[in-house]
């Protein structure tokens, strides 16, 4: 089937360096409205598509929340 073809691959939470909706558009970029992209400290990038836009939204708040947390918990080992 097309999931098995899929690619998962797993993401450290420590290593995302910010998430961007695409949802908004832009002139040089078609919007996305169920996208999102995730940048890591190793310079990768990945874009993941939800099911629909409520999901979407949900992935994307709870990752910014992981990744506040991983910043902040990174930030207090650095002290």
């Amino acid at each position: 089937t097309a999931d098995d073809k899929m690619i998962r691959p797993s993401i450290d939470l420590r290593k995302i360096r910010s998430v961007k909706s695409l949802s908004r558009g832009r002139k040089r970029r078609r919007s996305l409205p169920r996208a999102f992209e995730i940048f890591t400290d190793d310079d990768v990038s990945y874009v993941l598509k939800a099911t629909d836009r409520t999901k979407a939204e949900e992935w994307f708040q709870c990752l910014q929340i992981a990744v506040a947390q991983a910043q902040r918990e990174r930030q207090a080992i650095a002290l």
